[in-house]
């Protein structure tokens, strides 16, 4: 039988993981999907999922945390009502102070970039012309199609 998508992308983030921590010994960043990863499919990230105090200790401990998601909305409330778990938790912790504005959201396949915010909905949009590479800000429609190749297409419908 062969690995699902979701085993293949456990065997190469645990790998990617494990090469980061033996050739530096500190993670710097880690990156979490959102739907299926952190929570089901199209549901959101609700104060008792037990990955939160997990993140938050990342957090803690300084490591910057960035939530993946292809979710692509426009304004901060709508991930505010995917991930309140989470950002309630950090808007609460006591003990974050400086870190919790490690915590980033990527949106809309890489199209919006958020960060932690002190105020209600605890995320604000960083502009585009912040973020993004130089190359990125003169890609084309026809520069993005160029990045999917009909190999990996094929890879991931499986």
């Amino acid at each position: 039988m062969p690995p699902s998508f979701n085993d293949v992308r456990a065997i190469l983030n645990t790998a990617q993981v494990m090469s980061l921590v033996k050739d530096t010994g500190r993670i710097e960043l880690m990156t979490f999907d959102g739907d299926v990863t952190l929570y089901d499919d199209g549901e959101s990230l609700k104060p008792e999922n037990p990955a939160i105090p997990r993140l938050l200790n990342l957090l803690k401990r300084g490591i910057k945390v960035g939530l993946v998601t292809a979710a692509g909305y426009l304004e901060a409330i709508k991930y505010y009502d995917r991930l309140h778990g989470l950002l309630d938790a950090v808007h609460n912790a006591k003990d974050l102070d400086d870190n919790k504005k490690n915590l980033i959201v990527m949106g809309g396949e890489a199209n919006y970039l958020y960060k932690y915010s002190d105020t209600f909905p605890y995320l604000e949009k960083v502009p585009r012309e912040e973020w993004a590479l130089e190359e990125m800000k003169n890609w084309t429609e026809e520069n993005v199609k160029g990045l999917s190749t009909p190999a990996l297409l094929t890879w991931q419908q499986q």
